[in-house]
């Protein structure tokens, strides 16, 4: 799956650091269970390249019952990499990379920008000198660029909140981190003020551990990723000319590879509220105890 991925995604898929980061996140999540303060170490490191790995931290610390043991291992990475940036004289940097990303503007190919590539608030693209991409101007862009942030925090928030609650039901955590872990790359991807191309191998990382922990539920939202996949390639590089040039047929294909990618998300989360409760699981077992008017579960 993760060779076929790549070969549909095209060439962007391997020459950008996520190509780096994504190996490394695979391999965390493949261990976690068995030895979680490594995965915490790996997934922590990938998370200092780039930002997005921090969802599957999040992801680990809400579904293993090692979790301190995940927590440490990012710990320790950290202070390890803050340490050595700090002797180098980088601090006032250390945190440039979420720092930088502030003032950007809403990137042509993010999800939100997609009405407005369509016409919406006489949009019209243009190219910003200063950060080398592409973006969106008009009336309502800058508004929707603003909201985006805390509208990704409160969405990352929510899918949280639904991962505790089916943990602390019972649900075991090989149907819990998969759809869990993708949902939350997922609304990273899609609640984002950029939407590069490279950022759908995310996506594998996550749908990798799904397919080895429980391929037939997996399957679906496997292939549904390879058709965003395949989608994207033809947006960048094949059409991204036409794109530019707001193409109806470009800007169409670009408009289904981001409704492609919410659906992807959509279906991680209906997985993750419908995750099944084991009644061997003590805390289950007290659940189903619980009386309900008059009688008991």
């Amino acid at each position: 799956f993760w060779a076929l991925f790549i070969a549909v995604l095209g060439p962007i898929g391997i020459f950008r650091l996520d190509a780096v980061t994504v190996p490394i996140a695979v391999v965390g999540l493949l261990l976690a269970l068995r030895h979680p303060r490594v995965a915490g170490m790996l997934v922590g490191a990938a998370t200092w390249m780039k930002v997005w790995p921090a969802a599957l931290v999040a992801a680990l610390v809400i579904a293993l019952r090692g979790r301190w043991q995940i927590i440490a291992g990012g710990a320790i990475v950290s202070v390890i990499i803050a340490g050595v940036v700090v002797l180098a004289g980088g601090a006032n940097h250390l945190l440039g990379f979420i720092t930088t990303q502030g003032d950007r503007g809403l990137q042509i190919e993010a999800v939100a920008a997609t009405p407005f590539l369509f016409g919406a608030g006489g949009a019209q693209i243009y190219y910003d000198r200063e950060i080398l991409t592409y973006q969106v101007s008009g009336s309502g862009v800058e508004l929707v660029a603003q909201l985006l942030s805390p509208f990704m925090a409160i969405v990352v928030a929510g899918i949280c909140a639904i991962g505790v609650w089916r943990v602390r039901a019972g649900s075991a955590v090989r149907a819990v981190l998969p759809p869990l872990a993708l949902a939350l790359v997922v609304a990273l991807i899609v609640c984002n003020k950029v939407g590069s191309p490279q950022f759908q191998t995310w996506l594998v990382a996550p749908l990798v551990l799904w397919l080895v922990w429980d391929r037939a539920s997996a399957n679906g939202p496997a292939f549904l990723s390879l058709v965003a996949a395949g989608l994207t390639h033809l947006v960048y590089p094949v059409f991204y000319h036409h794109v530019l040039a707001s193409d109806t047929v470009a800007v169409t294909v670009l408009g289904m590879r981001n409704a492609l990618v919410v659906a992807l998300g959509v279906w991680a989360v209906v997985s993750l509220w419908r995750t099944p409760i084991h009644e061997g699981n003590p805390r289950a077992r007290r659940l189903l105890r619980r009386p309900v008017g008059n009688e008991r579960i």
